[in-house]
């Protein structure tokens, strides 16, 4: 029980390091689009703001369960 319990935490440390690489890959793409005033690239952004919200969503669920 123990042992399923450390896997699920550290499957949910890299679930969050994951979700913070992606948030920080997107802040430096949308700082980007706004000093280049590239739409093409705003718009990529906005548009995978949605698997965002996904793994938001998800890893709070993971957490809830560890909980």
């Amino acid at each position: 029980m123990r042992t399923e319990y450390h896997e699920q935490l550290s499957a949910l440390d890299r679930q969050l390091g994951d979700m913070c690489g992606a948030a920080g890959a997107a802040m430096r793409q949308a700082t980007q689009a706004l000093l280049d005033a590239d739409v093409v690239v705003a718009d990529q952004v906005i548009g995978d703001h949605e698997q965002t919200v996904a793994k938001r969503a998800r890893a709070e669920k993971d957490a809830f369960a560890l909980l």
